[in-house]
């Protein structure tokens, strides 16, 4: 005969058990996962425009606006393949021999006082941190623009990027990913990020160039090919600061162009007007739109808003993502 002692222990036993067997017990499967980090990031606000776009398109659910950047004729003046933007006034290479930095000024949904900066020698060679401007020399040196006067620096490195509001700048220098700082003119504390990116397996037949970087992550743009695919494929590689790869987005595959990076977005062009929009945090495309340019180099300004060069129609436009 069972005592209350007994009868109690027993149930215990029995609501314990079945309690286990509910909750997935020991089983994997049924434990219960901790909640995946939000990596939602709030969308910057911009000042309210009253300009009627030139033109607008649908990425996904959302639209993006359009707007020409009128007020100086640049028609067969700019020949570049990177654009900067610092404290209002766009950077650009113009086709003059020799060939020269050029900037104008930015208001709105204007341009203004087209400016020669100095003579400078290619149409790749373009960086800034919004405090100076670094662009190459003709006689190979650093030059360092801060908006007033020009200053030669060292010899020039490699493709460079800058970080904004920082003193922080990267540099390509042959396969492998450097980090330096703005002193003095001069980039100092020069160190390895990626030594050798021909190393990692999925880059070894690739050619990494760096597009954006800000104080988390550095983006480098390349061309992979797929296993047993005869074709490349334009993409963006994120990477942490210590080199580590964060993640892919693969881009316009007929004839690709600029790539932009901004709060919220990663953007894509190809030259035939082909825009592709991704979710920056996670990597996941948010639609392809078709738009009536040509857009040839993109640059970030802040927040979403991106200068994109049509070098068909030689025009700066402004595109509110």
């Amino acid at each position: 005969m069972l005592t209350k002692k007994k009868v109690l222990a027993v149930s215990l036993a029995v609501f314990a058990a079945l309690n286990f067997t509910a909750c997935g017990g020991g089983d994997k499967k049924g434990e219960t996962k901790p909640a995946a980090p939000k990596t939602t990031v709030a969308v910057p606000s911009r000042p309210a425009v009253s300009t009627t776009p030139t033109m607008t398109f649908k990425f996904g659910e959302k639209e993006a606006k359009v707007y020409e950047l009128k007020g100086v004729d640049l028609a067969k003046k700019i020949r570049t393949n990177r654009l900067a933007v610092m404290n209002g006034a766009a950077y650009f290479f113009v086709d003059m021999k020799p060939m020269q930095l050029g900037k104008v000024a930015l208001k709105n949904e204007s341009i203004s006082d087209l400016t020669l900066v100095s003579n400078a020698d290619g149409i790749d060679y373009l960086a800034t941190n919004g405090k100076a401007v670094l662009f190459r020399t003709g006689d190979g040196k650093m030059g360092v623009y801060d908006g007033k006067q020009v200053a030669k620096g060292d010899k020039w490195l490699g493709e460079t990027i800058g970080v904004a509001g920082s003193n922080e700048f990267y540099v390509m220098q042959g396969t492998a990913l450097k980090a330096a700082t703005l002193e003095n003119n001069s980039l100092k504390n020069i160190h390895d990020i990626i030594p050798d990116y021909k190393k990692i397996p999925a880059f070894a037949k690739a050619i990494l160039k760096p597009v954006y970087a800000d104080g988390n992550e550095i983006y480098l743009r390349t061309f992979l090919r797929k296993e047993g695919s005869k074709d490349t494929i334009p993409t963006l590689v994120a990477f942490d600061k210590q080199g580590k790869e964060l993640r892919r987005y693969e881009g316009v595959q007929k004839t690709p162009r600029g790539w932009a990076v901004t709060t919220n977005y990663v953007i894509h062009t190809g030259s035939l007007g082909d825009i592709r929009v991704f979710d920056r945090a996670t990597g996941k495309k948010l639609g392809d739109a078709k738009a009536g340019l040509r857009p040839f180099e993109l640059y970030t300004i802040t927040g979403n808003d991106v200068l994109l060069y049509d070098d068909r129609a030689d025009k700066l436009y402004r595109v509110d993502f």
